[in-house]
Formats: C-alpha cells, structure tokens, sequence
C-alpha cells in the first residue's frame, strides 16, 4: 500500500548514500561473532549471482503474467464495445421489427413479424421463424440480420465469460509472485543492510586502530631524532609507519546505480502496458523504503504526486540527461525543485505509488538523453548496479 511515509533502513539516516556495495542480494548469515572480514565480503559477493538469478526469473515471471494480464483488459474492453454495439443493433432491429409488423397489422395484413418481438436469443428466432411462411424479402433479410447479431451477440457472451475466467487466474498469479518477490527483496535488504551497517562500523574501528599505529609510530620516530644516543649504522631498518586501509577505487563515471540497495530488474523495454501504451523505462525492483538516489550530479527538474506515476521525480543531470523516477513511497525529507544533487544525494524511497499501487515494489526509470525522447535504460542501469 502506498503511502507518505517509509520503512527507514540503516542508509536512510542521511541525505547522501555512498558505498560501493549496491548489489543483489547477500542472502547470507552475519558471522556471529567477530568482525566482518574481506573473506566475508567476499563470500557475499559470490553468493550475488546465484540469488540475482532467483530474483530476476521471479522478475520474469511477474512480467509475463503483467504482459498477459494487460493484454486480456484490453481484449475485454475491445470485446466489451463490441458488445454495446450488438446491443444497439438488436435493439434497432426489434425496433424496425416492431414498425414493420404495426404497419402491417394496420393494413390488415399477416401479423407474423410479431412472433419475434418476444425472441429472447438466435435459437428461438429459429424456431419462431419456422411458423412464418408469408414473410416478404425485405421481412426475411430483416430477421437474417437480426438473428445473425443476436447470435453474435451470444458467442460475444461466451468469450467474455472466457476471458473474464483467464484473467482471475492471471491476476491470482500476479499476486501470488509479487508477494514471493516482495518477501524475497525485504529479506535481501534487511540482512543486506544489517551486514552493511556492522561492517561500516567495523571499518571505522580499523581506520582508527590504523590511525593510532600511525600518530605512535610519528612519536617514536620524532623521540628518536632528538635523542643524544648515537645509533648504530649497522643495525637494521624497521618500518614504523603503520600501512593504512586501501581505500576504495574512485568513482570515474560520475555517476551511480538509481537504488541504493538490493535491486532486481529485467529488460522490459516496450512491453504492453495498459491502454494500448508501452513501457518506456526499466522497473528497478527493491523492498518498500530502500533509498533512491540521483544518478550524477545536477538538479531537480520536477516533483509530482498522483496520476499513473504516483510519487515522481524529475532529475536533470549536469550533461544535459534527464531521469525520471516513478512510483516512490516518499519523497526524500526536505526535497525541493530547483534542489542541487550529487551522484548518490537522497531523492526518496522505493515504494508502488500511483497505478503500481498493489504490485511488485519498484521505481520506474526512464533515461532521456539530452532531455529528448526516452531510449532503453536497461544497458546503462546494468553498467551501474551490475
């Protein structure tokens, strides 16, 4: 259910998410006791591809059954004007039906073309038309149209029943894989974060550790070259200063994966959509509340709340790209348009507002180069959140 407000993680606590850790999955226990380890990590990162499989066939899954699901409404709603259509057409022809036998009957004529007044479907059109043997050639080709539509009108019945039937079970499968895959992505992300939280801590207790080593090793080196003792050139060298943690490469694109969190997504671009539209975005899957960034640097171009796209954003980068950002929980706290952001800055929460509202969790991302018409953005997503 979408709403204002979000199920803050361990990242929402700031305006600024940095890591290098934004990927799919970490479905794995926390050591419970010691720190995480580089083999933790790296453990983390092997079990990645196994679960971004589990995810991403479920993606599929959903999909398919919200392709199907789209196409049986439009098929119901095509079937649906058809059938307005034969009511209008049967009407009108009792209508000339029910004229030509009062202007016969006036006349003093047969009276036969009244049997069908009270035809209820094509079978008992038939029958009645059995006991009229004085009908004219322009009585016959009016009771062959009539019966031809009401017997249309009665296969329109059947395959609207039909279709009505299919969807219910389309639709009960779409809810059956959004529940498993909203399940799955709220495991992912809480044991994703809980492990992210304890190793940020753990790495700040090394950075610290690795500082002290260093002012000790400064100290002992400062005391030394004040000292009257003469020391020996012939004893060996020993290193003092403490070698500090590597940091991590730098960022040289510039920019970072939309979702800042556990994230699953397929290729859907040009997939149906409903009212004869076609998806134009990729839709980044992730549990209720997980952070959504900016993509680069740049600014907020728009905000809106409501229509299809429920909770939306505009982003529009410094190289002239624009982002779009759809069906969020929340907006980030204090978010304004004309708002400065760098690759990373908070935007808001991962949530199915608008016409997503019931489905999956996710955001719907468009990329616009140079602000023009939309282009796939699976490959670029892809290249940034792996």
């Amino acid at each position: 259910m979408a709403g204002s407000g979000c199920q803050d993680g361990p990242l929402m606590r700031s305006t600024r998410v940095v890591g290098a850790f934004v990927v799919v999955g970490l479905l794995f226990a926390i050591p419970a006791a010691g720190q995480v380890t580089d083999a933790d990590l790296d453990e983390a990162r092997a079990e990645v591809a196994a679960v971004r499989v589990e995810l991403n066939s479920l993606a599929v899954a959903y999909e398919a059954a919200l392709a199907r699901n789209v196409l049986l409404g439009d098929q119901i709603d095509a079937l649906g004007r058809q059938m307005n259509d034969s009511v209008l057409a049967i009407a009108g022809y009792r209508e000339q039906i029910n004229e030509r036998a009062t202007g016969m009957y006036m006349n003093g004529a047969s009276v036969a073309l009244l049997t069908f007044l009270g035809a209820d479907n094509a079978a008992d059109v038939t029958t009645r038309t059995e006991y009229l043997g004085d009908l004219g050639r322009q009585d016959a080709a009016l009771i062959a149209a009539f019966t031809i539509r009401t017997t249309q009108f009665e296969a329109q019945q059947v395959s609207l029943q039909q279709l009505e039937e299919e969807q219910s079970l389309v639709v009960a499968e779409l809810e059956g894989v959004a529940n498993e895959l909203n399940g799955k992505l709220e495991a992912a992300s809480t044991t994703y974060n809980d492990l992210y939280a304890q190793f940020l801590v753990e790495e700040r207790q090394r950075q610290i550790e690795a500082e002290r080593r260093a002012r000790e090793a400064a100290e002992a080196a400062a005391r030394a070259a004040t000292s009257t003792t003469v020391p020996d050139p012939n004893a060996p060298v020993t290193p003092t200063t403490a070698v500090a943690p590597t940091p991590p490469p730098p960022d040289t694109s510039g920019q970072v994966c939309p979702i800042a969190g556990i994230n699953s997504f397929t290729d859907t671009w040009g997939a149906p959509r409903s009212g004869g539209r076609f998806h134009q975005g990729v839709d980044m899957l992730a549990a209720r509340g997980t952070p959504v960034v900016a993509i680069e640097a740049g600014s907020v171009l728009r905000m809106r709340s409501g229509g299809l796209g429920g909770i939306t954003v505009w982003i529009r980068g410094d190289s002239g790209d624009e982002f779009y950002y759809a069906h969020l929980d929340s907006w980030a706290p204090g978010l304004a348009v004309g708002q400065k952001v760098d690759p990373g800055t908070l935007i808001g929460a991962v949530g199915n507002s608008g016409n997503a509202m019931g489905g999956v969790t996710h955001v719907h991302w468009e990329y616009h180069p140079g602000g023009r018409g939309a282009v796939n953005p699976t490959p670029l997503v892809r290249s940034l959140c792996g």
